[in-house]
């Protein structure tokens, strides 16, 4: 065991320092490239959205279901670099938001992303982004500025 530690104190200190590296094991041989990471960002506006949904290629297999579509948007968000959540709600709650509507009974999968202080949310079949969008309050001064108190 403590030559397992070892092995991986060292690989760590190699990997920091930029450096590719290749480790030779009794039984295989694994190469390691140090790549750069780049952490996921929201989007800074809604034509930034748009723009972005607008480029995608929607898969046209009418076999998807609402549940396939919503995670492949949020893998396709997190490959772009942005992030975007999967939601799932009652048809009723998805109504509130949206033009399309649904029937009142059942539950609609889809995607919400943050824009400044606000949650969009996005119908993961249609694209279309919610006519209305969630607050996100952190404090009671806050909501009283955005309630006009």
């Amino acid at each position: 065991m403590k030559k397992l530690y070892t092995i991986i104190i060292i690989w760590a200190m190699l990997l920091a320092t930029s450096c590719n590296v290749t480790a030779i094991y009794p039984t295989k041989t694994v190469t390691i490239e140090k790549v750069e990471t780049v952490l996921p960002r929201y989007f800074q506006s809604v034509e930034e959205l748009r723009g972005w949904l607008d480029a995608l290629e929607q898969p046209d297999d009418p076999d998807l279901t609402c549940v396939a579509l919503a995670f492949d948007l949020q893998f396709q968000a997190l490959a772009d670099g942005y992030y975007m959540n999967f939601y799932c709600s009652k048809n009723y709650f998805y109504n509130w938001f949206f033009i399309k509507q649904l029937e009142e009974e059942g539950t609609h999968a889809y995607n919400s992303t943050r824009i400044g202080d606000r949650i969009y949310f996005i119908d993961p079949g249609s694209l279309e982004i919610s006519r209305f969008a969630a607050f996100l309050v952190f404090s009671k001064e806050e909501y009283n500025a955005i309630v006009g108190r």
